[in-house]
């Protein structure tokens, strides 16, 4: 490392700097300074492109201001398109520094306008070029089109540096911005981009791709005065399918010559951890927040570190000075509180969390834009593409990401004779894969005063650990009995791979045999998507010729892990287990003027009335199914349809938008959000036959192995009752459109499950909870406490008197969709509503709504001793609980079936979403919850034989007899008499009324996702009420013991 001796005080004569920050110190101010004070510095920058939708406005100011307890909106006015944005203001440091925070998020995607008038200082009015400036939020990264692009054409729209203002140089990376998110499929250097040499030959380079960022990052510096060719092509493509229009002037191609940078000397700077104000925000230097509804708005993390900033030769750059902070570097911060909402513990911290710099960081100390005065500071303009990792397993793959084209806009100053750059970005990660977090970084960078004797760079040579991966196997934890077919196998490291290290050291292998996949990498994690079936091993094995970023060789290592077995059975239907929004049914009775969805079909006309369910204008249709689907069935506009409506359910055009689709789920992603008020429908195509099992796909939605989508699940009689590989009516869920919500969405699926071919049976091969304890998660053991009327006995799964253990749980396949809306004290709360639990009262807890859905279980068997006659073993056949809303979509005077709990009408805004808390428990965080719940069998079909054993007995000998007889004449075998004279029983399993208070700890795994489990709390009554001919009466008492119910869920993966 050569540190800076020789230039440096050519580059401090070329920052216009005179000592400064000293009581006493002198300024001698340029003529035609005002003398009031002037403008020295922004953020944003005065046109500045790509601002987080969070961004505080800051102006820095060359002198105090003085009337600050006066200002208002007449003197500070931030607008859109010249309506008013509501603002809040603040001066700090010594009032140089103007704060304007937006009382709200700002619009993706859109040009505001800050005016500033009638500042004073001391000596008289401080001048605002042009007084104010305008500035460009960022696009969004998820949600509709219209919020994700700037064009209808994908286009290049910003190149750094640009070639002309800031020029391009032996050591510059590449960094391109479009107008679409990138297909980053599409990007495969050497073929549809490449950046080459004067003989045409490819240059070694990191390319990185998201969203709509891309940079290419040459692995050696470039030769000064060479020419280069950068090539793009139409084969770079949009996540949109739209090629890349030529860049250039019109072509493809572009060519350059670097510009010679040497002598090179290098600053050491150190990022300080002092916990001084920034002169800027008035925050904590080097304090990254991290701003969520899932962690509150207090944590964050103090980063430090040293900095080995390479300047190239100053006299050569006297406008625009360029600088380079090589890949590898870092910065490491304290951990991390983790707590949920900002206020329940979730178990862990972060331990360490490490920035590390995944390509060469490049920028520009630039003349002040703003003034000429003699210590306005230069500006610094810097890029960096930088991975974000932490120490403990859990939060590092809860957190772990790549962060493309981090913009930080600075000021450089002399203060006490040594460099000070003070500058801002607003750090955007995602958390849990599910929420963009978001923190104000007020850098602050010194460089060393004595830099002979500044610290040496450190050399890295530890190498890369694999540190949690999923599923995960010995000795990782273990959690393959989740995987599911379409779930990714995410690796996570402690630190980030170099991606040109990845190719030819990655097999996947199917039972030893190498499958085909494909990978990205995203901070520390490695993402592999493959096919993958149950029943089968699988293997990735990792080759020696991976490293980290500074070339340390990862040891090489296989993880394996055994899908789950499909055991041979009945073959099923798939269900829409969860559809988002809506409740995944087929409705009837329907009065949408009035925001009543109906019932589902099959059920009692005196069952609940639905919601008609509200969409936020920034999330996607969501449905997710029982089993692997045909993606080939999925068809937009065919067996997938969204439209407007009317009140009258009548069509008035198709919503445009895009599918995307995984084995076992698939979103509509719409081009423009949802309009606030308007009426839409989603339909879903089935065969029209709950008895039938054709399906052709694309007219209709297929499973893989060619079932329909199984729409309907109830009746009113077996004879009506759905087959288990039938189809149903289309599928129609309307809602109506809603503002954008801040709530964050929680898709959980129940797993693992008993029940992993989700057909709802108990198929022989299947494991249990009795054998494999892992497998009462899911569950619901019965126990029968007690018969009356014409049974005197009754047990599940066996004869009465008998055990068999393993036969009295009922098995779980389901999903469920929540909102996290986050933490509410008690002061926010009515503290008379009963249902809060005693801990809220108290404390308050984290807010989570849980949107009401089907789970759908398998069936059980029960034996019972008549008191007249013979009852033989009635399965109850496959059945569903339906989580009841909170309300009534009615206006009032709801009947209900019985046995169930009457609910109150809906009120204004209200939607029957079930509330559950996360509270502070006893060994960790804990959610508590109340459901109400039908509960329906529509196979159960008992029947009693009314003549007594004895004669039954005589009766079939008699069949026998019979039999054999019929063999010799050729005619068929007859049905038994005493069958003949058996007596179907009425039963009240439908739409069965009873109730779960639920409660259980959440956990994270290491992998990043979190379980909750849910237990009940109370004995669970389910009895059974039995009826001969309306005459002969009869009971099975029922129950779920306490404890004897486990809904296990689990989030999904944080990358997919």
């Amino acid at each position: 490392m050569k540190t800076i001796t020789r230039y440096l005080p050519l580059l401090l004569a070329g920052l216009w700097l005179t000592g400064c920050g000293g009581d006493g110190s002198q300024r001698v101010t340029f003529p035609g300074n005002n003398p009031g004070g002037e403008l020295f510095y922004t953020y944003p920058d005065a046109g500045q492109d790509g601002v987080s939708v969070h961004a505080p406005l800051v102006l820095r100011l060359s002198k105090p201001v003085v009337n600050g307890d006066s200002l208002d909106d007449s003197n500070v006015r931030l607008s859109r398109d010249g309506d008013d944005v509501p603002i809040d203001l603040e001066l700090v440091s010594d009032d140089q520094s103007l704060v304007v925070r937006p009382q709200a998020p700002l619009a993706f995607g859109t040009t505001y306008r800050l005016d500033v008038t009638g500042l004073q200082g001391e000596a008289g009015p401080i001048s605002i070029p042009g007084n104010g400036f305008e500035f460009t939020t960022r696009l969004a990264d998820k949600g509709p089109k219209s919020l994700r692009v700037s064009s209808d054409q994908f286009v290049l729209t910003g190149m750094f540096p640009d070639g002309d203002t800031l020029p391009l140089l032996d050591f510059s990376t590449l960094r391109f911005q479009f107008s679409q998110p990138i297909d980053t499929a599409s990007i495969v250097y050497g073929d549809s981009l490449a950046l080459e040499d004067a003989a045409g030959t490819l240059v070694p380079a990191t390319v990185l791709a998201k969203g709509r960022f891309l940079t290419i990052d040459p692995l050696e510096d470039l030769t000064a005065g060479t020419r280069y060719t950068l090539r793009f092509s139409g084969n770079v493509t949009s996540l949109y399918d739209a090629a890349l229009q030529a860049p250039f002037d019109g072509g493809f191609t572009y060519h350059f010559l670097p510009g010679d940078t040497t002598p090179r000397e290098t600053m050491v700077l150190r990022a300080p951890a002092t916990g001084e104000p920034s002169q800027l925000t008035g925050e904590t230097i080097n304090l990254v927040p991290v701003i969520a509804t899932l962690l509150g708005d207090e944590t964050q993390s103090q980063q430090q570190g040293d900095i080995y900033n390479e300047l190239a030769f100053v006299p050569n750059f006297p406008d625009a000075t360029p600088l380079r902070i090589p890949r590898g570097s870092l910065l490491a911060g304290d951990a991390l509180e983790v707590n949920i909402g900002g206020v329940v513990p979730a178990g862990f911290d972060s331990g360490e969390v490490v920035v590390r710099f995944v390509s060469d960081a490049t920028g520009y100390l630039l003349p002040n834009p703003y003034s000429t005065a003699e210590d306005a500071p230069r500006q610094l303009r810097v890029f960096m593409d930088i991975a974000i990792a932490t120490a403990t397993p859990q939060a590092n793959a809860a957190f772990n990401q790549d962060v493309l084209h981090l913009e930080l806009i600075g000021q450089a100053i002399v203060e006490d004779g040594v460099l000070v750059a003070d500058a801002l970005t607003v750090v955007e990660s995602e958390v849990l894969g599910l929420e963009t977090a978001f923190g104000t970084l007020s850098f602050r960078m010194e460089a060393y005063d004595d830099q002979l004797n500044a610290p040496p760079q450190p050399e890295d040579t530890t190498p890369p650990q694999l540190q949690s991966w999923m599923p995960g196997a010995s000795p990782f934890q273990e959690n393959s009995d989740k995987q599911r077919p379409g779930d990714p196998i995410v690796l996570h490291f402690d630190e980030p791979l170099d991606p040109n290290s990845l190719d030819g050291q990655i097999t996947v292998t199917e039972d030893g045999v190498p499958v085909a996949f494909d990978h990205y990498l995203d901070g520390v994690a490695l993402v592999l998507r493959t096919d993958q079936d149950y029943g089968r091993t699988y293997a990735v094995t990792l080759g020696n010729a991976i490293t980290d970023l500074a070339g340390n060789a990862l040891d090489a290592q296989t993880v394996s892990f055994i899908m789950p077995t499909y055991a041979e059975g009945p073959a099923a239907s798939p269900l829409p287990l969860t559809t988002y929004p809506g409740f995944p049914c087929v409705t009837t009775a329907r009065d949408l003027a009035n925001d009543n969805a109906g019932y589902c079909l099959g059920g009692m006309a005196t069952d609940d009335r639905l919601r008609l369910p509200s969409m936020p204008a920034n999330r996607d249709i969501e449905v997710r199914f029982s089993q692997v689907m045909n993606q080939d069935s999925f068809v937009l506009g065919q067996s997938v349809r969204v439209e407007r409506v009317d009140a009258n359910g009548t069509a008035l055009g198709d919503v445009p938008g895009r599918l995307a689709l995984w084995a076992r789920e698939m979103r509509f992603i719409p081009d423009a959000p949802w309009e606030e008020g308007v009426l839409y429908r989603y339909t879903l195509a089935s065969n029209g036959n709950i008895q039938g099992n054709a399906c052709t796909p694309g007219s209709m939605i297929c499973s893989e192995a060619g079932l329909p989508l199984k729409t309907r699940v109830l009746a009113q009689t077996v004879a009506q009752a759905p087959t288990l590989d039938g189809g149903g009516p289309n599928l129609e869920i309307y809602f109506r459109g809603a503002p954008a919500t801040r709530w964050v969405r929680q898709p959980l699926g129940n797993l693992p499950t008993a029940d992993v071919n989700s057909n709802t049976v108990r198929d022989p091969d299947e494991d249990n909870a009795v054998d494999n304890p892992v497998l009462t998660a899911n569950g619901a053991r019965l126990e029968v406490t007690g018969a009356g009327g014409a049974v005197t006995a009754a047990e599940v799964g066996c004869e009465p008197g008998e055990e068999c253990p393993r036969d009295k749980y009922i098995y779980l396949t389901g999903t469920l969709n929540a909102d996290v809306v986050g933490y509410r004290s008690p002061d926010e709360l009515d503290l008379t509503d009963p249902s809060l639990p005693p801990e809220v009262v108290s404390n308050g807890g984290v807010l989570v709504y849980l949107y009401p859905t089907a789970l759908q279980t398998t069936n059980v068997v029960v034996y019972a001793d008549a008191a007249i006659g013979e009852a033989d073993p009635a399965s109850t056949g496959p059945q569903t609980m339906r989580m009841r809303a909170t309300c009534d979509a009615r206006s009032g005077g709801a009947p209900n079936p019985p046995h169930s709990a009457a609910i109150a009408a809906c009120g204004e805004g209200e939607h029957g979403l079930v509330p559950g808390w996360i509270i502070e428990g006893n060994n960790g965080p804990e959610f508590t919850t109340s459901l109400n719940l039908y509960l329906d069998s529509p196979q159960l079909n008992p029947m009693v034989k009314i003549l007594p054993a004895p004669l039954g007995d005589l009766l079939g000998i008699v069949d026998n007899l019979l039999g054999t007889l019929g063999g010799l004449l050729g005619l068929p075998q007859p049905p038994a008499i005493n069958d003949l004279l058996a007596i179907p029983l009425t039963h009240n399993q439908r739409s069965y009324g009873f109730a779960l208070s639920l409660r259980g700890p959440i956990t994270f795994y290491d992998d990043g996702r979190m379980q909750i489990e849910q237990f009940n709390e109370f004995d669970v009554p389910l009895n059974v009420e039995l009826s001969a001919l309306g005459v002969l009466d009869a009971e099975v008492q029922l129950i779920i013991p306490a404890g004897g119910t486990n809904l296990n869920y689990i989030s999904g993966a944080v990358k997919r």
